[in-house]
């Protein structure tokens, strides 16, 4: 009888039984058509199937409109699973949900209705989506993450390593672009080294010469020939880092070197063959530079093949605690001592927004254990930037106990990001009024104090 029992528990088990989600692939909305219902276009429809669409009067968009109110790159529709992503591209007339204007970006239902100018448009979804595939790993190369937005990066990473093509790396300030292109170099089994450059960091009279390389003569100071860096990366992988950055007239010739994989020298008129992987990063949106007249449109063809965008950390945040680990053992490397996170200092790790993504983290988590007189490291360890600096900071108990340099660097980091706020709230975001506004001589040096504080992405 109790043989019995057991038998009809165990049935009644099985049939309530819930299903384990399949966690070897997410969902992604698969066609969402946009319509035009008043405007200039009024009556147009558009069926968009990419996960990211561009849509304004430039060339090069996805999605192209007449009306004189719409920006050449206004607005971008990002399908996502159950909903739909609109993004303003920094656009002049704004975008607008029902009385309010849309800051930033905002999710929409199916049949939600939003203005863009003197456009108004709708969007319908279709009902199926497509499925996305992940990876069984929490790794590739030295990038870690069991996040269903890490894994299925890591699974278009693995497909790609061994391929030739050009990719194109996006993503926000801090989020690893550079650590996925060296993942990439890893994997791929290239003999050759892995050369980056900065295009942002170059000044423009010298980035012919750094990309292309020089002879002996060809200017003053050329006192050697000297390769550039393609034929330094021989073999191996270039990263063309911050790629947005690089001067218009400067464009043409790295189209040559990267679709004919030659270079010539400055100072030479020889051809040299090079070999090189291409891997171009930037925060920037390309499509919306080149829809602005600012970037190639043969140039962003040539290098975006094949695009991979590295997701934020806010949208990660279950990693949070493998990558904080690994951040701690780097410490324990270069200290000697032990660390470990309190649990209460990984929820509040876990809350916060991080807008500098994974290396506003790692530096968190470095202060942190400075900070740590048992190495167990707990929420009042967890300063973050953004934290207000108090009035009478020098006598702050927190920044007595960090070493004196990592003590100047965060109150002069704070001091910056507090400034760099309240100039975005009173420009709007305008970098040319930003300028102006904080007597800054060089757009380059404005642009690299909002690139480290972490703010460049919200100005335009």
């Amino acid at each position: 009888m109790a043989g019995a029992h057991e038998t009809s528990v165990d049935r009644l088990t099985a049939t309530l039984q819930v299903p384990k989600p399949d966690e070897s692939v997410r969902h992604r909305l698969r066609r969402v058509e946009l319509e035009v219902t008043d405007g200039v276009d009024a009556g147009r429809r558009f069926t968009l199937t990419a996960e990211q669409s561009i849509c304004g009067r430039g060339s090069g968009v996805d999605v192209q409109l007449a009306d004189a109110s719409i920006s050449a790159a206004h607005f971008e529709l990002v399908l996502l699973e159950g909903v739909v992503m609109l993004r303003d591209l920094g656009s002049h007339n704004g975008l607008w949900v029902g009385l309010g204007r849309v800051p930033d970006r905002i999710a929409l239902l199916d049949g939600a209705e939003f203005r863009a100018g003197r456009c108004h448009f709708r969007i319908h979804f279709d009902e199926q989506q497509t499925t996305v595939p992940l990876s069984a790993a929490h790794e590739f190369a030295t990038l870690q993450g069991r996040s269903a937005a890490a894994r299925e990066l890591f699974a278009r990473l693995e497909r790609m390593a061994s391929w030739h093509l050009p990719v194109l790396v996006l993503g926000e300030t801090g989020t690893g672009k550079e650590e996925v292109a060296r993942a990439l170099h890893a994997a791929s089994a290239r003999p050759g080294a892995f050369v980056v450059m900065d295009c942002g960091a170059v000044a423009p009279h010298l980035a012919e010469s750094v990309v292309l390389g020089f002879s002996k003569g060809a200017f003053t100071g050329a006192i050697a020939d000297r390769p550039g860096c393609f034929e330094e990366a021989e073999g191996g992988t270039i990263l063309l880092d911050e790629i947005g950055e690089l001067p218009i007239e400067l464009q043409p010739k790295l189209l040559r070197a990267i679709d004919r994989g030659e270079v010539i020298r400055v100072g030479e008129s020889r051809v040299r063959k090079v070999n090189v992987r291409v891997i171009a990063a930037t925060l920037r949106d390309l499509r919306t530079d080149v829809a602005n007249g600012r970037f190639r449109l043969d140039l962003y063809q040539r290098i975006a093949p094949v695009v991979v965008r590295v997701p934020p950390l806010r949208d990660r945040a279950e990693d949070i605690p493998m990558l904080a680990a690994r951040f701690l053992r780097g410490m324990e490397e270069r200290t000697g001592r032990a660390y470990s996170l309190r649990e209460d200092a990984i929820e509040r790790l876990q809350a916060l927004e991080w807008t500098g993504n994974v290396r506003q983290l790692r530096h968190v988590i470095e202060r942190a254990a400075y900070l740590s007189r048992s190495g167990l490291v707990t929420r009042h360890e967890i300063v973050i930037d953004d934290d207000p600096v108090p009035a009478a900071a020098l006598d702050d108990e927190e920044l007595l106990r960090l070493p004196l340099q990592e003590a100047c660097e965060r109150l002069k980091t704070a001091f910056e990001t507090r400034y760099c706020d309240r100039l975005l709230a009173e420009t709007g975001g305008n970098i040319d009024a930003g300028l102006e506004r904080s007597g800054y001589q060089s757009r380059k040096g404005f642009r690299d104090l909002l690139r480290r504080i972490g703010r460049l992405h919200l100005w335009k």
